[in-house]
């Protein structure tokens, strides 16, 4: 057990390389993480760009307050963002899962955006 952590952030090992801002799931060793895909079940938001082997904060997706989130994609104002392949957001749900809302708009890939978290959304 590791102890209780009510920040919001924490750290794991990265198991491949992760783009900051990127979306992350669990990996398979323990407090590890990899890029998320479009139907992962997405854990949080790395803070930094890392490769395999590297420790990478990252702010968990039901912490408080907003997060920045790398996208795929054009998002509108209050669109729902939901998870994308590549570890980015994307406007489509497809088999993504929602994410939370775009409090500011995307024009193009690679844009990262800030996003209220809200997963009962869709």
């Amino acid at each position: 057990m590791s102890g209780f952590n009510d920040t919001g952030k924490i750290t794991l090992a990265a198991e491949g390389t992760i783009g900051k801002y990127e979306l992350v799931k669990l990996g398979t060793a323990a407090r590890s993480c990899v890029q998320a895909g479009d139907s992962d079940v997405v854990v949080g938001v790395a803070m930094e760009s890392v490769v395999s082997g590297d420790s990478v904060p990252v702010h968990l997706l039901n912490k408080q307050g907003t997060l920045f989130i790398k996208v795929s994609v054009a998002i509108s104002v209050g669109g729902i963002v939901y998870s994308g392949a590549s570890g980015k957001g994307d406007a489509t749900a497809g088999s993504g899962r929602p994410l939370g809302l775009a409090l500011e708009a995307s024009a193009a890939d690679g844009d990262i955006i800030e996003v209220a978290p809200a997963l009962n959304i869709a």
